[in-house]
């Protein structure tokens, strides 16, 4: 999203005229363009519940449930935790006290786990929050997306405290719905936190298939969200937010607050459809990290007597006496390396041939017939669907391993015997 005169179908902030906006395809950024990004620009509200009912109903969708038998009555029940955590106990008085004083709430009885209750009452309000639905098709009802920010924060906590994984590492989302997935995804952004996309995975149970969408939350910005589980809590790591460009340094263009921009650096055009993630992790090792550039492979290394960040795209750690694979392609050999910690290199070497040519190229240039006779004699695929994969694609290894013969010594070559595509 760069600039618009139009106000945008769906995103409200956009009606109240602050500034000269273009919305644009991916395909049509620079670089130099200045991209807007909205964080907060909820909070605006239209509706508000109250933080209780808002964290009741994240809740709810987290890991609450509803029934209406003809001859036990109504039953709505929460599995929000066992007898002995502290988080069931907070539940117990938001909803007893709180929200259905008149309704008598059980923590934990026979066969039941979490808090539960019959009452027609508490049945009616949570169909007439619109949380009636099965796990499968839940959703985050309309009227949420209009609630203040405090409440919306309160609705994300309420559902992390239910049924959300946090580690060090970030909050994990996850839900057999995809329109709940998104519903939450959405909230979260609009509460300025970094989200990865969906990503979807369809397990196999004893239970039968289990479709799964789920994404995750940076850990920056999650200390704002008011989760009553101790444990969930405590694994809250916060790292430093990056606040973009300043509105002062954009000149002509006002923003309002919530707002910041970013300056596109650079645009590199991809052969293939690919995951990306805006995330920022706490990772010294193997992590995605985005100050505005997405970056892969990425260790906070010391070279040259100071501390820096070291991405291998297309590379390895080669560190002196460091044990690695290199790996040529469908067709050609591999090998097992000992890393020999040349500073020239950042102590870095390749972690195979690369490629002599785009996906697309190769699928133009050969034929299923040119990439049997390429890999006879190895038990692989030999369909069209790996064409872009066929030896003639790379670069010869051996090349490769000559190349880099002051950054690893080789301390065996193995020969390709079956190889395992896709």
């Amino acid at each position: 999203m760069v600039v618009e005169l139009a106000p945008h179908p769906e995103r409200a902030w956009h009606q109240k005229g602050v500034g000269s906006y273009v919305w644009k395809k991916a395909a049509e950024l620079k670089v130099g363009d200045i991209v807007v990004c909205a964080q907060n620009y909820y909070d605006a509200a239209g509706t508000q519940l109250g933080a209780d009912w808002a964290r009741f109903i994240g809740a709810f969708l987290g890991d609450g449930w509803i029934r209406h038998q003809t001859d036990r009555g109504y039953t709505v029940g929460l599995a929000i935790g066992s007898v002995q955590e502290s988080v069931t106990g907070k539940y117990l008085t938001l909803l007893s006290r709180q929200l259905f004083p008149d309704a008598r709430w059980f923590n934990n009885v026979p066969g039941v786990f979490g808090l539960s209750c019959s009452s027609k009452a508490v049945h009616t309000k949570v169909k007439e929050l619109e949380l009636a639905a099965t796990s499968a098709e839940r959703a985050v009802p309309s009227y949420c997306f209009q609630l203040p920010l405090a409440e919306k924060r309160a609705l994300l906590a309420g559902y992390l405290d239910a049924d959300g994984c946090l580690t060090e590492r970030g909050a994990n989302f996850s839900s057999r719905s995809e329109p709940l997935a998104k519903g939450l995804r959405e909230l979260a952004i609009s509460c300025g936190l970094r989200c990865t996309n969906i990503k979807f995975t369809n397990r196999v149970t004893n239970f039968g298939p289990n479709p799964l969408y789920a994404f995750h939350l940076s850990p920056c910005g999650l200390s704002s969200l008011p989760l009553w589980h101790d444990g969930k809590r405590a694994r809250i790591q916060e790292t430093a937010r990056v606040s973009g460009l300043e509105v002062s340094k954009l000149g002509y263009l006002e923003l309002p607050d919530g707002f910041f921009a970013q300056r596109v650096r650079a645009i590199e055009r991809s052969e293939t459809v690919e995951d990306v993630y805006d995330i920022e992790v706490n990772s010294a090792n193997h992590s995605f990290v985005c100050e505005g550039i997405v970056v892969h492979n990425c260790a906070i290394e010391e070279h040259y007597g100071e501390e820096v960040f070291v991405t291998r795209k297309g590379a390895v750690r080669a560190r002196k006496g460091d044990m690695g694979i290199i790996p040529g392609s469908m067709g050609a050999r591999s090998y097992i390396v000992r890393g020999m910690g040349n500073p020239e290199s950042f102590m870095s070497c390749s972690h195979g041939a690369g490629r002599a040519m785009s996906r697309n190229e190769a699928k133009r240039r050969f034929t299923t017939a040119d990439h049997e006779k390429a890999t006879a004699g190895i038990e692989c695929r030999k369909d069209e669907g790996v064409i872009d994969e066929t030896p003639a694609c790379y670069k010869p290894i051996e090349d490769v391993m000559n190349a880099q013969s002051d950054l690893v010594e080789i301390a065996h070559t193995l020969r390709q015997v079956v190889c395992v595509k896709g």
